[in-house]
């Protein structure tokens, strides 16, 4: 976060010079995003804050099997309720889709392991 404080007060202080420059910021959560660099500077910059609420559990789904299906032009990589369970555990922890992918694939990597230690190769 020091990097991107840094920026943000380089941005600051060009905004009071250049008042009609404009910074749009987008998060999960504006009352994370003010903690994470204070309230002071954020009312400083004056941003146009767009808040996008976590993914529920059946967005959650919807993604992974529409990924799925993209990427290994197949449906049945892994169960479908397999899939359930994994998108309400992510959406009980953050709904965060990439925490989703990265647990999802972690799975797949593990799977391929065992199989190749079965098969001795």
């Amino acid at each position: 976060m020091e990097h991107v404080d840094d920026l943000l007060l380089k941005i600051y202080s060009i905004t009071t010079k250049i008042p009609r420059l404009g910074l749009i910021i987008i998060s999960t959560s504006k009352t994370d995003l003010i903690s994470l660099i204070g309230r002071r500077l954020y009312d400083g910059l004056n941003p146009e804050a767009y808040e996008f609420k976590p993914y529920n559990a059946t967005e959650l789904y919807e993604i992974l099997k529409a990924r799925i299906i993209e990427a290994y032009n197949k449906k049945e990589i892994i169960q479908d309720k397999a899939m359930h369970r994994l998108a309400e555990f992510v959406a009980e922890n953050g709904g965060n889709v990439r925490q989703l992918f990265s647990i999802f694939l972690d799975g797949v990597d593990l799977a391929q392991q065992r199989m190749n230690e079965k098969s001795g190769c």
